[in-house]
């Protein structure tokens, strides 16, 4: 896939080493999980019982976690209803210590908790991309990898991408500028 930008083009690839998010990016919940064949979600000391605990008091914000495992395995908060293919495997969770400290606004937490498992979702189904930048005369400037989701131009990879443009043609016209200041004199 290709997006033209102001005379730039924004080559989209899949990336097929993408890192998974929740070993390299810092994430406010903790996915506490258990499967007998997947080491799935964050490295966790929980006992089930542990988590049990912890979602039975009112110091943590929560999300259930449901797998799918039939042709490769995704996740979700809201069950698949297949009983042979899926089932609940965990929790997200959060304590509203941590929430306060982070300053997530209580009505905000369970979002950002759906939003750590759509990301790793993205990854565990393999929706991970990344792009190159191709300057007007064909050369590559830049590429940056491990981003995860849908691809649309409101994404915060494509974003991203036209933001660097933007720094390349402003670089561009300030270096142009000093070259013909320099050639007047």
């Amino acid at each position: 896939m290709s997006i033209k930008y102001r005379n730039y083009t924004i080559e989209i690839i899949h990336d097929d080493y993408a890192d998974n998010p929740r070993e390299i990016y810092d994430h406010i919940g903790s996915m506490v999980c258990f499967h007998r064949r997947y080491c799935i979600g964050d490295k966790h000391s929980f006992s089930i019982e542990d988590l049990k605990e912890k979602i039975a008091s009112d110091d943590y914000y929560y999300l259930p976690i449901y797998m799918m495992d039939h042709s490769g395995i995704s996740i979700s908060s809201t069950s698949y209803q297949d009983k042979w293919d899926s089932g609940q495997v965990g929790y997200i969770i959060l304590s509203k210590e941590k929430a306060m400290e982070e300053n997530i606004p209580a009505e905000h937490a369970l979002n950002v908790l759906q939003n750590e498992i759509v990301e790793y979702n993205s990854f565990l189904t393999g929706e991970t991309w990344g792009y190159q930048i191709i300057s007007p005369k064909g050369e590559e400037l830049d590429s940056c990898y491990s981003f995860y989701g849908e691809i649309n131009d409101e994404c915060y990879m494509v974003i991203a991408a036209k933001h660097q443009i933007d720094y390349y043609i402003t670089h561009e016209q300030k270096t142009y500028g000093i070259q013909q200041e320099l050639q007047l004199v």
